[in-house]
């Protein structure tokens, strides 16, 4: 009986493991939600980029990502797991994310920040299953990003080309630059995990590590500037 027993339960824990690699972990009960309304003095028009369904594209450490059926746009929505322990930690993670938006949309591809609690209609996702799910967007926070490809990537295989080396390392210059001067720092500046292309546009599409605090300029420039000059080199 205790043998059976322990096949049982062996059995189980094989059948959840392999469920879990299957799906990525993502479950739509894992999708955080919230009654809380986040002020954010601009709101923008709706993307009808929206109206697409968004397939599974992956999992950080804050977010489960889908990209638009276009490949244009990755529709991000906060993991539970990661905020709903915590309330510090979803204000420090909103606030980076309000941040972005204010001062660094464009140097962020930021499309669309839903902090609010309000109903804009349906959003159709399809995870890694292939299974379709109709999510609501009433008290389901999200971001709609333009979809980038990964910086050293794109470096790669443009390599050959020094006029677009040089663009890259002004145009991350100029990013440094425009965050510095709102006074924002980065607690997490990867140019590996956190910054892409789209086309030949530089942006940082992980928004959830700045912070208002005082700042040398150079500094910034060397964290980020210094990884790039030892890859060219």
């Amino acid at each position: 009986m205790i043998k059976k027993a322990a096949l049982v339960l062996f059995f189980f824990l094989c059948t959840e493991r392999l469920c879990h690699l299957a799906t990525d972990g993502f479950t739509i009960r894992g999708i955080f939600r919230t009654e809380d309304t986040i002020d954010i003095s601009a709101k923008t028009p709706i993307p009808t980029a929206l109206t697409q369904e968004f397939s599974y594209l992956g999992r950080g450490a804050q977010c489960y990502a889908f990209e638009s059926q276009d490949s244009q746009y990755v529709l991000k929505f906060f993991r539970r797991r990661r905020l709903a322990k915590s309330k510090e930690r979803k204000e420090r993670y909103f606030t980076s994310c309000i941040l972005a938006e204010k001062h660094l949309k464009e140097e962020t591809g930021l499309e669309y920040l839903h902090l609010h609690p309000d109903d804009i209609g349906m959003l159709r996702i399809k995870d890694k299953l292939g299974i379709v799910h109709t999510i609501s967007t009433k008290n389901t926070p999200f971001i709609l990003q333009k979809k980038a490809t990964p910086f050293y990537q794109t470096l790669k295989a443009m390599s050959h080309n020094p006029a677009f080396i040089e663009k890259t390392r002004s145009s991350l210059k100029d990013l440094i630059a425009k965050r510095c001067a709102e006074g924002i720092c980065d607690k997490d500046p990867d140019l590996a995990t956190n910054f892409g292309f789209v086309g030949e546009r530089l942006i940082q599409f992980d928004i959830g590590r700045y912070y208002k605090a005082p700042l040398k300029e150079q500094e910034e420039m060397d964290k980020l500037l210094r990884p790039l000059e030892q890859w060219i080199k």
